[in-house]
């Protein structure tokens, strides 16, 4: 068998993000959510601009700094021709907490909460059911989306052109998207559990298009129609440590580059994880696919039409381990004094559960090739 090695730093790539996780640390300090009060019953709210954070406003406490945000707290709301909850043009410190947002029927094109062109702003622990989209988040930047239940919607998460903190809800039962990224950069997406989305003609748990250093970690993606995370046409996005279970695709990269998959659980999927492009002709793609554990899945990894790709230190145990069109991609890389993905000594490149080669000099590698599905070999 021949083993696989462990992932090289993305330090640059990090770095690009820092400026989100310090966004992340500074939203949490501020005004811890008392236990959940009964809630009562309130109006659409609509704030546009700082001067509308009015007590007419559903606004019940807080100055706007962040010391002090404004709380808009413990209401129910119903919600038929507008959003929920509207917000517009701020830049000051708003919390909203603990409401409870529906409509009394399902109406085209409807947000519980829509935040457009807001700094500063937090979500969490609501709830928000039964609209277009359940959170929706335009041009929205340093905001937070925490600990929410969001459901039957059509998204659940609706992000575009913002960077911002996703982190510790539960999304589930919308009838396409969990969450739907486009446009989207140096976003945090973490702790997150995100199942049983889409119906019998579309659904998935994450869609990220044109986005870039963005991080998705710690989440839980699982039996979704089709895709457990879909990602277009982006690039310089980590995804690690999540688990990604019973849907079709689990994670997918469509002319997609530079992105690294790290460390993710990748379980009992029609297919693993897909390296594509869209046309007949190879293109560079240049993506990472290091330390993750593929298994009981129909296809391990597959990738068509992508090139350059370095897919090392995986360990490998389905009906059909990996598949590979192009003999310009790196299965394995020099053999490295570092700790494998099985625990041993030396990275090389990846474990196949159906490996039949030999081993005469007892290093821990195989000596004869491993033969992709598509033809190709690893040396």
């Amino acid at each position: 068998m021949s083993l696989g090695a462990t992932a090289r730093c993305r330090q640059s790539k990090i770095r690009r993000i820092g400026l989100a996780l310090l966004i992340f640390s500074l939203l949490i300090l501020t005004c811890p959510s008392p236990s959940r009060a009964q809630t009562l019953a309130h109006s659409p709210i609509l704030i546009v601009g700082d001067s509308s954070f009015t007590p007419e406003n559903g606004v019940t406490n807080g100055n706007g700094t962040i010391q002090a945000p404004y709380i808009i707290e413990n209401w129910e709301i119903t919600a038929d021709t507008t959003a929920g909850i509207e917000i517009m043009n701020t830049n000051s410190y708003f919390v909203i907490r603990d409401v409870f947002i529906h409509p009394s029927h399902i109406t085209p094109d409807s947000s519980g909460i829509l935040l457009q062109n807001t700094l500063n702003g937090r979500v969490e622990n609501s709830r928000i059911a039964n609209f277009t989209y359940g959170v929706q988040l335009s041009l929205a930047s340093q905001d937070s989306i925490t600990s929410n239940r969001i459901w039957n919607n059509t998204y659940g998460v609706y992000m575009t052109g913002s960077a911002d903190v996703i982190a510790n809800n539960q999304i589930y039962n919308n009838t396409k998207y969990a969450v739907w990224a486009t446009s989207t950069f140096n976003s945090i997406f973490t702790g997150n559990e995100a199942s049983t989305n889409g119906d019998q003609a579309d659904g998935e748990g994450f869609v990220i298009g044109v986005s870039s250093n963005n991080i998705f970690e710690n989440n839980t993606v699982s039996s979704n129609t089709f895709y457990g995370f879909r990602t277009i046409f982006s690039t310089n996005n980590i995804f690690r440590n999540n688990n990604i279970s019973k849907n079709q695709f689990g994670m997918i990269f469509t002319g997609s580059s530079e992105n690294l998959a790290l460390n993710n659980s990748i379980t009992r999927n029609d297919f693993g994880i897909g390296l594509e492009n869209v046309g007949s002709q190879l293109q560079q793609s240049n993506n990472n696919v290091t330390m993750n554990r593929v298994t009981g899945n129909g296809f391990g990894i597959y990738v068509v039409n992508s090139t350059r790709n370095m897919i090392y230190n995986n360990y490998l145990n389905n009906t059909n381990n990996a598949s590979d069109d192009s003999s310009q991609n790196s299965w394995n890389i020099t053999k490295t004094l570092r700790t494998n993905i099985l625990g041993g000594p030396f990275q090389g490149g990846n474990f196949y559960s159906d490996y039949t080669g030999t081993d005469p000099d007892a290093d821990g590698f195989g000596d004869t090739p491993y033969i992709l599905l598509g033809g190709q070999s690893t040396p």
